[in-house]
């Protein structure tokens, strides 16, 4: 059987085979704070963010998106963060400042 050619968005899911597309989840809020964890294995930055009740989110492993992050300019804005598909995924797939 050939799988479906699904074009990935946010907006229709990501196709994952069996005939399901997954939805990935979104949060909405403040962020409390960020701080910087240790470089992925090529060198590349990493983050952790806490949105208000929320709870603690990472930047993904070598995504280039995140050398756009400037920790001091993000702390008290409000985000609208995707995560990934997997089930209880904390990984952040985009995050775009609200206003």
């Amino acid at each position: 059987m050939k799988a479906p050619q699904v074009t990935p968005n946010w907006a229709t899911g990501i196709y994952i085979g069996g005939g399901v597309v997954a939805t990935p989840a979104q949060y909405q809020g403040k962020i409390t704070k960020v701080s910087r964890l240790k470089n992925s294995y090529d060198g590349n930055p990493r983050f952790a963010i806490w949105l208000e009740g929320l709870g603690r989110f990472t930047t993904p492993t070598d995504a280039g998106w995140v050398y756009g992050i400037s920790p001091h300019t993000l702390e008290g804005k409000s985000v609208l963060i995707r995560v990934g598909n997997r089930a209880n995924s904390r990984t952040i797939e985009s995050l775009d400042i609200e206003g």
